[in-house]
Formats: C-alpha cells, structure tokens, sequence
C-alpha cells in the first residue's frame, strides 16, 4: 500500500513539475510573439513593399461606415403579360405609382406555366413547341 502511495506522489509531482515547466514555455513564446507584432512598426519600407502581409497598425482598416437607412428601398410590383386580356398601361402604371412601386417585373408566363412568348431556348430545351 505504501509503494502505491509513492508512486503515486511521485507520478503527480512530475505531472506539476511538467506543468510548470510548460507553462513558461508558453509563457515565452507568447511575450516573444507580443514583442514581435510591437516590431512591425519599425520594419523599413523595402520589408514593408514585399508581398507577406504584416501586422502593421497603420494599415488596418477602419470600421465599416454601413449605415442601413443609408440604403435606398425598392418597392417592387408585378404585371402580368396575358394574351387573352390587354392591359390598360396607363391605369396600371397610375395603380403602381399610387402605391409607391419604383420597380416593375413582368411576368411572361400563361397560367399553366407555358411561356408567354416564343423563345428558341425553350424550344431546344423541349419545354415550348416550335409553332407557339
């Protein structure tokens, strides 16, 4: 029981006694490091003008200046192209502006899905007949 015991203490003091001696290790890298960023200031211009990027304070970027009521809002509406009834431009255009639209998207499709309008694309693709 006693030779358990020691070996025991023995095995916790190596583990403190390695913990330290890592501990300063880390310790020394890290102040070697801090005092190596602190350096950069002081590098010439011809160190500076080569391709590694640096550390250098005078070349970090100042916060963004986003300001989002800066940014303009679109109100967008939608026609759509139909041709069994013709629409009225003039009214539909009073209609958007009325309620404050500033962009217009038409839509070119028939209700069932099929394009509004010939397109050779379409065709190719198998998703139109040649004759519409």
């Amino acid at each position: 029981m006693i030779k358990i015991a020691a070996v025991v203490a023995a095995v916790l003091a190596l583990i403190i006694i390695l913990s330290v001696i890592w501990g300063n290790a880390l310790k020394r890298k890290a102040e070697e490091s801090q005092n190596d960023s602190n350096d950069v200031g002081e590098q010439t211009s011809d160190k500076l003008n080569d391709d590694t990027p640096s550390n250098n304070k005078e070349q970090i970027l100042p916060p963004s200046s986003y300001n989002a009521a800066t940014v303009p809002v679109v109100n967008a509406g939608y026609i759509t192209l139909s041709s069994y009834q013709g629409i009225d431009w003039g009214e539909r255009a009073a209609s958007l502006k009325g309620n404050g639209v500033s962009a217009v998207s038409l839509i070119l499709y028939y209700d069932g899905g099929t394009l509004n309008f010939s397109s050779k694309t379409a065709q190719a693709m198998g998703f139109q007949d040649s004759s519409t």
